[in-house]
C-alpha cells in the first residue's frame, strides 16, 4: 500500500522495510541523508531487491 513508500501524516517518501535499512548500517550509511533523488530510487528499491 502506500504507507509502504510514503509517511501517512506528511506523504513524503519514507523507508520502511528493514532489510533495506540493514543494508544501509552494515555499510556505516544513514539512510535519512538520502537526497530526494536518492530517496525517489530507495523507495522502490525497498521492495524491489534482495538482500541475502
Amino acid at each position: 500500500g502506500c504507507a509502504d513508500c510514503h509517511d501517512p501524516k506528511t506523504m513524503a517518501l519514507t523507508i520502511t522495510r528493514p532489510a533495506l535499512i540493514e543494508a544501509f548500517a552494515r555499510q556505516n550509511k544513514d539512510i535519512k541523508q538520502a537526497t530526494p533523488q536518492e530517496m525517489r530510487t530507495l523507495a522502490c528499491a525497498q521492495c524491489h531487491v534482495e538482500y541475502y
